[in-house]
């Protein structure tokens, strides 16, 4: 933990919602090393690749201060170091219910009621672990769950992650599942048209919404491999194969790299693969808690395009795209070529009249409507 005290209160910091402090400005130097040096400790990361959760901090706790929960004694917190305490003592308790952690903290917060440090572990643990727990009070998403009193941290959290297995000769079998080693966001993106939206809750993380033609992408690659580094809570396989999905769908490319800007979202980028050496998935049964999702996905990105913006981009069969817009190609030339045809006949015929009316007029004899018919 940082030796620096940081006593600040968060409606100090976070005056309201909007306002000069709130999650539309950025938190001052200070208080972002304080928080990324206690909330990850032994982070090797850059404090700039935390942007984003951090503006993810922000939002978060501006929302409860804009409505007085904070002042209001409804959670046992109330400063940036108490939060931090609250984090350790979460952390250090991982393995033991959340009523006993709660009982805990009566050390650290001898004048609050059970409630109040029940409260405040949930919101620790809700954005600290970027997943939806339910918090009274506080917005939550649709996906949204209930840590019990009961559950010791590590339990709740390993509840969230069913690991798949199925057996081999299915595996074998299932053609569908071998990869095309085009797939990724943004080809999803510009080939079958579906929309790239991001998602602060970590098993909201490659939901796909059919309604919307949508997939949340979990933006957090910072979060994932700190907690790789630092803290024991959610199992190394599932940060890791995590980190492996985001660098599956957001390949190093321009493509990619353009959209990364234009989304701020460069800190996918900022690490590059997490295992360097690792040769890229081929198959979808490298996935054990992902897996599902991206099945899902992939169907999605099999599907046929739509529109000629999305034929462009296709490139998935390569014989296929350069047949279509050859085909097309000629087509266009055949109307253009037909368009100055038709002209050219229009003209021939207009001029080929223009040559009987004067030989009918010399026929007759009739010089002086000849002349008429010369240009001056």
């Amino acid at each position: 933990m940082s030796a620096t005290p940081m006593p600040v209160e968060f409606r100090d910091v976070f005056p309201d919602a909007h306002g000069a402090h709130g999650y539309g400005g950025a938190l001052d130097e200070e208080i972002r090393s304080y928080l990324r040096d206690n909330l990850w400790p032994s982070s090797t990361q850059e404090l700039a690749d935390y942007d984003n959760f951090l503006t993810y901090f922000q939002k978060c706790i501006s929302d409860v201060v804009s409505i007085g929960f904070f002042s209001s004694d409804l959670f046992a917190m109330a400063t940036m170091e108490q939060f931090v305490i609250v984090k350790a003592r979460l952390e250090a308790n991982r393995d033991r219910s959340k009523l006993e952690t709660a009982r805990a903290l009566a050390t650290d917060f001898p004048e609050k009621d059970e409630r109040q440090r029940l409260r405040s572990l949930e919101l620790v643990a809700r954005i600290w672990l970027t997943l939806d727990i339910q918090v009274m009070y506080v917005a939550r998403g649709s996906n949204s769950f209930v840590w019990n009193t009961d559950d010791s941290l590590t339990t709740m959290v390993k509840a969230r992650f069913t690991k798949l297995k199925v057996p081999t000769e299915q595996l074998q079998s299932a053609e569908s599942i071998l990869l095309d080693q085009t797939f990724s966001a943004i080809r999803m993106k510009n080939i079958c048209g579906v929309k790239i939206a991001w998602t602060n809750n970590l098993t909201d993380h490659l939901s796909y919404d059919l309604a919307k033609d949508c997939v949340y992408i979990y933006p957090h690659k910072v979060c994932l491999l700190s907690h790789l580094q630092c803290c024991q809570v959610f199992e190394a396989e599932v940060l890791k194969e995590t980190v492996r999905t985001l660098d599956l769908l957001f390949p190093i490319d321009p493509s990619t790299n353009h959209f990364l800007n234009q989304q701020k979202q460069t800190s996918l980028y900022s690490f590059g693969p997490h295992d360097s050496d690792a040769s890229p998935p081929t198959d979808l049964t490298e996935f054990n808690y992902w897996r599902r999702k991206l099945t899902i996905l992939y169907g999605v990105f099999k599907r046929q395009s739509t529109s000629a913006y999305q034929m462009w981009h296709d490139r998935r069969n390569p014989l296929q795209w350069y047949t279509f817009w050859l085909a097309a190609i000629i087509a266009v030339l055949t109307v253009v070529f037909g368009i100055i045809s038709s002209y050219a006949l229009f003209k021939q015929t207009s001029l080929a009249q223009k040559a009987y009316d004067l030989s009918v007029l010399q026929t007759c004899n009739k010089d002086h409507t000849i002349y008429a018919l010369c240009p001056s």
